[in-house]
């Protein structure tokens, strides 16, 4: 695997807000913010292969934790609101903890 698009000071991504919208079953989805991380899809799909031990050692890793936690939030659309206005060095401070809590408690 490519490993350089894992690489923090390589990463690019965009925050897509998607408004409310009525469902089928007349209730409402709720203002949801997505990440949508710019990489090749054939490095997305192997990414998505990893188990859950590679990645918890990527988000605990200084170089590649802020990418492989925005990785994972594009994956598995994950609502991104909190990430919407901080940088990699404010979530470090505020959510990387909460966020790797939350990921050990999803992957498999």
């Amino acid at each position: 695997m490519n490993w350089k698009y894992i690489d923090n000071s390589r990463i690019k991504f965009n925050i897509l807000r998607y408004s409310m919208k009525w469902t089928a079953n007349n209730s409402i989805t709720p203002v949801m913010y997505l990440i949508d991380v710019k990489i090749p899809a054939r490095f997305k799909n192997k990414f998505k292969q990893l188990d859950k031990d590679k990645l918890l050692k990527l988000l605990i890793n200084e170089d590649t934790d802020w990418t492989t936690n925005l990785l994972l939030y594009d994956i598995f659309e994950k609502d991104a609101t909190f990430l919407w206005e901080i940088n990699r060095n404010e979530w470090t401070l505020e959510g990387k903890a909460k966020d790797i809590d939350y990921w050990q408690s999803v992957l498999r």
